[in-house]
């Protein structure tokens, strides 16, 4: 584990013009992982290039604060979305997070 990470969760914050609440990142906390790209891929969508990125971040357990796919985390200046996570081979030792980073304008 070498790679420091915030993982971040959405929170609502104060009421806009429209009387909607407006959504904010806030970070629930900082660790450490391990990053390892499983995959990547470019496609052409309304016109803009985009590139689609699935990677792992393998961090130590943790039952609190919980991590979930709502959330999402950031790592060496770049955004990932968490799709997954696994608590791999049920032993509480390590939490697999399966992540997608969306880039526009940029290739893979």
């Amino acid at each position: 584990m070498r790679i420091p990470i915030t993982v971040e969760v959405l929170t609502e914050g104060a009421v806009d013009a429209m009387n909607m609440p407006t959504k904010t990142w806030a970070t629930s906390f900082p660790a450490w992982a391990r990053m390892r790209t499983l995959s990547a891929e470019e496609r052409l969508e309304a016109a803009q290039v985009g590139a689609k990125r699935t990677i792992s971040f393998v961090m130590p357990y943790r039952d609190t604060p919980t991590v979930v796919a709502s959330m999402r985390l950031k790592a060496r200046g770049r955004t990932f979305n968490i799709e997954s996570v696994v608590n791999i081979d049920e032993e509480d030792r390590y939490l697999d997070l399966k992540c997608h980073e969306i880039v526009t304008g940029a290739s893979v």
